[in-house]
């Protein structure tokens, strides 16, 4: 029955006017993809505390030194990622409005990283600002994608950069809710008291 009714909308959907989506889709789209952004950005920062969390939980419980070297690892190349993105995104994107963003993702990522400094959370770390950070260069990085303007963007009508766009977002949107999804309880743990 549901297959029925969502090919029944499917097939209705080529009669309704053109007006329809002009004046009524396209906006609620608009409005509804921010509100999906940010909900994005609530599950990324709680999977890079997830993250944070369980590879500093492995450190503590592990009495071999491999934990606390993976633990390093990821967070050096997470943070040398932020500065590669960083750079290739200020190389790549250099018209004024470009380079004005790309100052401002700068500023905010800075400010994470001295906000951990002063324990303005508790459970922060260098490697979960790290990710967020990552998180931030690749919404900079996918707005200045996008920008149709060529004088500030030189990968515009490119379709590789196209499809890389769509294969991130995939990849950032999968993270995020695989994180979620793989650290909720389900039920079958006994209850801690």
């Amino acid at each position: 029955m549901k297959a029925i009714l969502v090919a029944g909308g499917y097939i209705a959907s080529w009669w309704i006017p053109t007006a329809f989506f002009d004046d009524f889709y396209l906006p609620a789209a608009k409005y509804l993809s921010a509100v999906f952004l940010l909900y994005q950005v609530l599950l990324m920062l709680n999977a890079a505390y997830k993250v944070n969390d369980n590879l500093v939980n492995n450190m503590v419980n592990d009495q071999s030194k491999c934990s606390s070297a993976i633990l390093i690892a990821v967070t050096l190349s997470l943070f040398a990622a932020d500065i590669a993105w960083t750079i290739t995104s200020f190389s790549a994107f250099t018209c004024s409005a470009a380079i004005a963003w790309q100052c401002i993702t700068l500023a905010a990522i800075v400010v994470m990283f001295v906000l951990k400094f002063v324990r303005a959370r508790e459970d922060a770390s260098i490697l979960t600002n790290a990710l967020a950070g990552l998180y931030c260069l690749y919404l900079q990085w996918s707005a200045l994608s996008s920008n149709p303007d060529r004088s500030c963007n030189k990968n515009h009508g490119s379709r590789s950069n196209a499809v890389l766009q769509i294969i991130l977002g995939m990849v950032v949107t999968m993270f995020a809710l695989f994180m979620m999804s793989g650290t909720q309880p389900t039920g079958d743990e006994p209850d801690q008291q």
